[in-house]
């Protein structure tokens, strides 16, 4: 399995995980690092071609219990989904994902229009994000807005 949490701690016996997009409840039975991953037994699952099924699928886990961030950061399954407001109280779209670069998160807005709008998650670009309301609150800058 490639690891991408910041927290592989997490990754234990016992675990419930839910793989794929329909979320198959599994409970992680062993695991071991590997390499650059780790290696992963489920229960039920006795042989190489029950988990085989799996390969290439994104494995969850609850957000209950996932540890909190520091103020000022948030995970992307948070931000995902958040109306994105321009400082002026007018809306802009919906973030629709998170694309990670070397230097800043991006964030992928769709606007009413149908385009979409990429924003770097910087102060100059991001005034706030508001988890309690759902909202970002955007900073409208020169060339920021894709031509209509």
């Amino acid at each position: 399995m490639e690891v991408l949490t910041d927290y592989p701690e997490r990754i234990l016996p016992g675990r419930l995980v839910f793989i794929g997009a329909d979320y198959q409840p599994r409970q992680i039975r062993n695991c071991r690092r590997h390499k650059e991953g780790l290696l992963i037994a489920f229960e039920g699952c006795a042989d190489l071609e029950c988990v085989g099924i799996f390969r290439n699928w994104l494995v969850y886990t609850n957000t209950d219990t996932i540890p909190e961030l520091p103020e000022g950061e948030y995970y992307h399954h948070q931000v995902i989904g958040m109306r994105a407001i321009l400082e002026s109280g007018e809306p802009l779209g919906v973030v629709t994902g998170i694309l990670e670069t070397g230097a800043n998160d991006i964030c992928v807005v769709r606007m009413g229009n149908g385009k979409e709008v990429l924003l770097p998650v910087i102060d100059t670009v991001i005034a706030k994000i508001e988890l309690a309301k759902k909202q970002i609150i955007v900073r409208l800058i020169p060339g920021l807005l894709p031509d209509s």
